[in-house]
């Protein structure tokens, strides 16, 4: 549950540096683009990037945690009484 609830403060900001309207920085307006993206666009993609790459950070563990504890259950189930 924790690994659940702690990506969301971080696709709260990564949804609102997608879908926002605006830069967020206006420093970052004067700054180069490397890919020759618009600022608005390369906050987009990065608002995405961020998405996504935590999302999986947080994904995989929860994954893994979930089948260790799944796994234990099933033994548990299988060999009652066994300590």
């Amino acid at each position: 549950m924790y690994l659940f609830l702690a990506t969301l403060p971080c696709d709260a900001l990564s949804a609102y540096l997608v879908f926002c309207g605006h830069i967020v920085y206006p420093s970052y307006v004067s700054a180069g683009g490397l890919f020759r993206l618009s600022a608005l666009d390369d906050q987009a993609l990065a608002g995405a990037l961020m998405w996504v790459v935590v999302t999986f950070a947080y994904l995989i563990p929860a994954l893994v945690l979930t089948a260790r504890l799944l796994s234990n259950e099933q033994r548990d189930a299988v060999q009652p009484g066994v300590a």
